[in-house]
């Protein structure tokens, strides 16, 4: 009956599933689960590149660390 909303989303699939990051992301793109200042993370291979934009979420800072990248995700302005 209640809605809850997410304020941090840690996504970590297995390196080696690159179409699992996309499919996650557009899941979550999709879905209204993130609070509306919230964050999603995504952590994957350095050299991997995570979609920029999608139609709710947009890249909005990259860490990289050694063999792993965090990528953040926060709802657009527009949306």
């Amino acid at each position: 009956k209640r809605r809850l909303l997410a304020d941090y989303i840690y996504v970590d699939p297995p390196y080696d599933n690159a179409p699992d990051y996309t499919r996650t992301l557009e899941f979550l793109d999709d879905s209204h689960m993130l609070a509306p200042r919230g964050i999603v993370i995504v952590e994957h291979r350095t050299g991997f590149e995570p979609p920029e934009i999608l139609s709710r979420l947009e890249l909005v800072r990259v860490l990289e660390q050694g063999d792993a990248t965090l990528s953040f995700y926060r709802l657009a302005a527009a949306a």
